[in-house]
């Protein structure tokens, strides 16, 4: 029997299964007989070719009931995110992540700013010069003439009418009546092109997802404008975050759409905050200083401060650990000159029976430094380009060489004695200078600052016959004035 229904089946086509059919609808032709003989069984081949249209016919009606289900499953997924869009959708650019698996609606997570208060500026609207309020009174009367079964004479109608002005109310009326209907209108039609926008915006998630070749599952980041719904651009979770160029240079990859490019409104205010820390650091530039110091000895002779004064000349860097707060050294050279006269004054390290001493001190000197100053600031403009600061500094000086003349005259047990020496000589090794400054100043820029600072204390470690002592005594203070122009 499977013998002779493949061998049946094998003859079931072409010639043979349009002769079974004509014969099906024609039986009493003569020829019908010989069909079946020739091409085999017609009953079985008509058999078969019913059953393969039906099982066709089945799985057409399947796919299309399941096209229509996911249809449907998708116009209700669509709604719903339409609906959660708008519900959530408060700042001026909203962004969602939206998850679509196997055409379906999965998660959606909104972005942090969405809440955020929109402030807008109200619409102008013109301004309608309306009628004051009318009174009881008039209300009854222009009732009264309007009404066709009271009967009141015309004069007195028209008393009433320039009196209160009836049908100047009854216009305003009208008209308000039509503006609140044109109002009404206008607000439903505005939110259902709001409703039809967002219905869309959603819809491109869907069909973006299908375009993918691999959309399950298709996650995907959305940005909307508040105003009215509309999509601003689709970007792909799966792909990195792409800097959107000129379209005529590089074309956007396939997985990304992008429908508008909007920048944020908060960007020209994040450039100018961040301004001030696109250079990098360290700023390096040229440090210059004026010093006015005191000194109680020199050359083992007490001095009383007369005039004293240094000029600081050297190359300063400078880094910053916030806007406005800095950490700053380099390397300068230092020069201080210093005239003294002096009288009555007794001799260092010998007898007090020496008195009326006199005599005067002219020195040159030189030295190298390395401050060490810290700065902490804060903004005074805006735009942050000035900014006050105080300052806290170490200055470690290394005294090079000494250029000295002095003489001195004094008496002592009735005889007179007399020192006229000039001393110019390298200072030796051990010969340190450790000074802290405190002030305070301003940066008009990043590059040019101005400060004043005075010092409190210094270590000095000079051990030769040329001593040099900074202090803070009843002559005044030692202080500097300083100015850094960096580039």
């Amino acid at each position: 029997m499977a013998v002779m229904l493949a061998a049946t089946v094998s003859f079931a086509d072409g010639l043979c299964v349009q002769l079974c059919v004509d014969c099906s609808l024609n039986p009493e032709n003569e020829t019908c007989s010989k069909v079946d003989q020739v091409c085999g069984n017609c009953p079985v081949i008509l058999d078969s070719l019913k059953q393969d249209s039906l099982a066709a016919v089945a799985r057409a009606d399947s796919l299309e009931q399941e096209k229509a289900r996911k249809d449907s499953l998708q116009s209700i997924d669509v709604r719903k995110l339409a609906d959660i869009i708008q519900k959530n959708c408060k700042s001026d650019t909203c962004t969602f992540e939206v998850t679509v698996d196997n055409g379906q609606l999965g998660h959606i997570r909104a972005k942090k700013g969405n809440k955020a208060a929109v402030t807008k500026e109200p619409e102008q609207t013109p301004q309608e010069s309306l009628l004051p309020p009318i009174s009881e009174e008039c209300k009854n009367f222009c009732g009264l003439c309007d009404s066709e079964n009271q009967g009141e004479s015309s004069s007195t109608c028209e008393k009433v009418e320039a009196q209160c002005k009836c049908s100047a109310y009854a216009e305003q009326e009208r008209m308000l009546a039509e503006k609140a209907v044109a109002d009404s209108i206008a607000a439903v039609d505005k939110f259902l092109n709001q409703m039809q926008t967002v219905q869309a915006s959603a819809n491109s998630v869907f069909e973006f997802c299908s375009k993918k070749e691999h959309a399950e599952p298709c996650s995907v980041l959305v940005k909307i404008k508040s105003e009215d719904m509309s999509l601003i651009e689709i970007q792909d979770l799966a792909q990195k975050p792409i800097v959107e160029q000129d379209s005529t240079v590089n074309e956007a990859p396939k997985d990304s759409v992008i429908i508008a490019a909007t920048p944020a409104k908060d960007s020209v205010a994040k450039d100018s905050s961040t301004k001030l820390n696109k250079h990098a650091n360290p700023y390096m530039g040229l440090s210059i200083a004026f010093e006015s110091y005191l000194e109680k000895e020199f050359a083992n002779y007490n001095v009383h401060p007369d005039k004293q004064w240094g000029v600081n000349l050297g190359f300063m860097i400078r880094s910053y650990f916030y806007n406005w707060g800095s950490f700053q050294t380099g390397a300068n050279l230092v020069y201080h000159h210093a005239e003294y006269e002096f009288e009555g004054y007794d001799l260092y390290g010998y007898f007090s029976g020496i008195s009326n001493s006199e005599g005067g001190i002219d020195y040159h000197n030189l030295m190298l430094e390395i401050p060490l100053q810290f700065r902490f600031g804060f903004p005074l403009d805006k735009a942050g380009t000035i900014s006050p600061f105080i300052s806290a500094s170490v200055h470690v000086r290394k005294p090079i060489y000494i250029w000295a003349e002095y003489d001195v005259t004094w008496e002592w047990r009735y005889d007179d004695y007399s020192i006229d020496k000039s001393h110019n000589d390298f200072y030796a090794a051990s010969d340190w200078e450790l000074l802290t400054y405190v002030g305070f100043g301003i940066e008009l820029s990043r590059r040019v600052s101005l400060q004043w600072q005075f010092l409190p204390v210094s270590i000095v470690t000079n051990i030769d016959t040329n001593n040099n002592y900074y202090c803070d005594d009843s002559d005044g203070l030692t202080w500097r004035i300083s100015m850094d122009f960096a580039w």
